[in-house]
């Protein structure tokens, strides 16, 4: 799946780690 507009960088994924560790999803 490409995806022009919103391109899945390392730094995306590293954001939306934190983001859910963060709400505790990861314990």
């Amino acid at each position: 799946m490409r995806a022009p507009r919103m391109r899945w960088t390392t730094t995306l994924h590293a954001r939306f780690v934190h983001a859910v560790e963060l709400l505790g999803g990861h314990e």
